[in-house]
């Protein structure tokens, strides 16, 4: 019987022209190669159809595709072929089979209005002749695609063909693809060998990567693995240079540095919940010759399981691996992120097997590790938990949950100890701070832990820090000075003191002591210096808080100096004093020369607080007798002293006995010479200025300042001075 099929193709119907009106488009049709004549119905793979007229063998387009277009035809196992003898509707029997039955389908996608007859398989309007299926079993279906190109021509293939491609010139042979129509493309891995050229051929209606027809040779001449890929959407093959291999892969475990992926079984230990064990798996990617390979084009991964102590197969899980590097390169390496293992298993003991793995465009790299896969071994210990926690101060927070490992207590300075009670399961062991223990003032940190009983280096932490208020106390214990007495006695509530010393006391020391060994600290203490009168100094607490502070006061009184005497008395120009200078003696006499009309007096007091000292400084004298007064003012501001220091000033002696009848001299500001006749008189300055000269009969006056001169008479000089 003959069974009827519907199909899922949808006609292409009448496109609306820019201008409103409808138009005819020309709709491309599957055409059976082995039917009859246009007009004439047809039995292809069990459709009963004409073929050039049933909507059923119509191609509709694709969405999202400008020249793509498909249709579905569901098609039983064989067909009848042009040499079919028996009646019309006979359907195929197997037992008896007529001449003309094949499961080897011929089509060919053509324009409806150029369908042609059963003897034009080379249709103007297709790019290649018929092609050719093989269906294997009744109701398959399969979808047929065509492209038109720019110029009308028409490139099709179905999902059910065999892609096979010509290969020459290399070691690779030929390649044959798997179906792929619908998908997006397939590939398949090709090797150039050491003569760096490979030729490849394949059917008409597949373009080369260069547009061109693919029954012309398309020549390659890298070296190395490459990928074969053909896009069934647009109908055009490709060849991709990959990595020719995947080396140096390594394995990182926690924190610790990336090692060789280790050939041989390997032990990682013992891991717990606060200790899990994650890995990083990484390998490199690289090109056996310098030819670089597209990064983007590979998909890198770390397969591995997990397998408990008596398994020997497990679930394998896919984790992608990335890589810093971009673009075209000749190695790029590849790394997983933290990968945790050990997280939610049960106690045990387990195996972890992992293989890396590159997939570029079909081409595959496996590391292995020559098909035994990298084997860890390790311990899981995740159920390390107290079952209780108490304290006797305070209250844990937050509340007390096994899975939680940090807790802390607060409780007030005056608790000096607490008793800290833990406990876990039949088989764990607590150690660490726990029973009765002694607390300071603020954090005190302690540690609990739990493992297994003869298995020590799998452990669990818990931290339980006790928090005890700190001291507000700021008082002293002890205070005391080096120099007088503390009135009143010491009493740390008491916080003003006074302390009398002499006056010759120049400094006191003070020294204090917290009552609270552990308070923050203690300022002015140390060393200080006494002036006279009323000393404050303060001396402040700050408690362990950091906050509370106490000052406690001392009021150090030294008495003012009546000392007014001097400890020196100098004179410049230096003179003898008489009697000689002592701090007791208040008069002094002393003489100078003619020429000394000026002294500077310094007069040091002994005490340095002395309020004033007067009449000391710089001094004119006069001729004769200068009488001076040196007043000193002693620090109580009433004490006074005065030294009495009289200064003779000689006459001038500037008359010159140059030589009989020639007398020179200076006197009241004046220069006299008496010489016998009459003379040339001349009077220079020291620097040779001359000043005056005349014609003098016996006698020469002229008015002369404090000075040096040069006098001439009768051509000879006198040099004179004048004070």
């Amino acid at each position: 019987m003959k069974k009827l099929f519907t199909s899922i193709c949808v006609a292409l119907l009448l496109a609306t022209s820019v201008f409103g009106e409808e138009t005819d488009e020309r709709i491309l049709v599957v055409k059976p190669v082995n039917s009859t004549r246009m007009d004439t119905p047809t039995d292809w793979g069990g459709l009963s159809a004409t073929a050039a007229n049933d909507s059923r063998f119509e191609l509709s387009k694709v969405d999202g595709y400008e020249n793509l277009y498909k249709c579905i035809l569901p098609l039983k196992q064989y067909c009848k072929t042009n040499k079919w003898k028996g009646a019309y509707g006979e359907a195929y029997n197997p037992d008896s089979p007529n001449e003309g039955w094949s499961n080897i389908h011929q089509f060919v996608v053509v324009y409806r209005d150029a369908y042609g007859d059963q003897e034009n398989k080379d249709n103007p309007n297709a790019i290649a002749a018929a092609q050719s299926f093989t269906l294997e079993s009744d109701d398959v279906t399969v979808t047929f695609y065509a492209i038109v190109q720019t110029d009308g021509r028409i490139r099709s293939y179905c999902d059910t063909q065999a892609s096979v491609f010509g290969i020459s010139n290399n070691t690779a042979g030929g390649i044959t693809l798997p179906p792929a129509i619908g998908k997006t493309s397939t590939s398949g891995a090709i090797y150039i060998d050491g003569n760096g050229k490979l030729e490849i051929t394949t059917s008409a209606h597949l373009l080369r990567p260069d547009g061109q027809t693919g029954n012309n040779k398309y020549a390659i001449y890298d070296r190395g693995r490459h990928a074969f890929t053909v896009d069934f959407l647009s109908l055009v093959y490709s060849v991709t240079k990959v990595p020719d291999a995947l080396r140096t892969p390594k394995i990182q475990i926690g924190t610790q540095a990336a090692v060789a992926a280790p050939a041989e079984e390997t032990s990682l230990g013992v891991f717990t919940a606060d200790k899990p064990l994650s890995f990083i798996g990484s390998f490199e990617t690289a090109s056996a010759t310098a030819t670089v390979f597209n990064v983007t084009k590979v998909e890198a991964s770390l397969y591995y399981q997990i397998l408990a102590e008596s398994e020997t197969e497990g679930e394998e899980v896919k984790v992608p691996l990335t890589t810093l590097s971009q673009g075209t390169q000749v190695a790029a390496t590849w790394k997983s992120e933290a990968i945790n293992v050990s997280e939610g298993l049960a106690d045990g003991n387990y195996t972890l097997k992992f293989r890396y793995e590159t997939n570029t465009l079909g081409d595959l790299l496996v590391d292995d590790n020559d098909g035994e896969g990298y084997t860890l071994t390790f311990s899981v210990y995740n159920n390390l938990k107290l079952n209780s926690l108490t304290v006797s101060e305070g209250e844990l927070t937050p509340d007390f949950d096994p899975e939680v490992k940090v807790y802390t207590v607060e409780v007030g300075k005056e608790i000096a100890a607490i008793v800290i009670n833990a406990a876990a399961e039949d088989g764990l062991i607590v150690n660490g701070d726990t029973d009765e223990q002694t607390l300071d003032y603020g954090s005190n940190v302690f540690t609990i832990t739990v493992h297994p009983d003869g298995v020590e280096e799998a452990l669990v932490t818990y931290t339980l820090t006790v928090n005890r208020a700190k001291s507000t106390d700021a008082t002293l214990g002890e205070l005391s000075v080096s120099e007088g007495t503390l009135a009143p006695e010491f009493d740390p509530e008491v916080l003003e003191y006074t302390v009398e010393v002499a006056n010759t006391v120049s400094s006191i020391d003070i020294t204090a002591v917290a009552a609270d060994g552990n308070a923050k600290g203690i300022t002015g203490t140390g060393t200080k210096t006494l002036t006279g009168g009323a000393n404050v100094f303060l001396i402040v607490v700050t408690a362990q808080d950091e906050v509370t502070t106490r000052t406690y006061q001392i009021t150090v009184n030294k008495p003012l100096s009546s000392d007014a005497s001097l400890s020196a008395l100098t004179i410049l120009p230096a003179v003898v004093l008489t009697p000689a200078f002592d701090p007791a003696t208040l008069s002094y006499t002393a003489t100078v020369g003619n020429a000394v009309s000026i002294v500077a007096i310094t007069a040091t007091p002994s005490d340095a607080a002395a309020t004033a000292v007067t009449g000391a400084g710089i001094k004119p004298l006069t001729v004769g007798e200068n009488t001076l007064h040196i007043e000193v003012t002693a620090e109580d501001g009433t004490t006074v002293q005065t030294y009495t220091l009289t200064i003779s000033r000689e006459l001038a002696t500037a008359i010159i006995q140059p030589g009989a009848g020639l007398k020179i001299s200076s006197d009241n500001g004046q220069i006299q010479a008496t010489f016998a006749g009459t003379a040339q008189v001349k009077l220079y300055a020291v620097t040779g200025q001359l000043l005056n000269q005349a014609t003098a009969n016996g006698y020469y006056i002229y008015p002369a300042s404090k000075g040096v001169y040069i006098l001439s008479i009768h051509n000879k000089s006198y040099k004179l001075v004048i004070n």
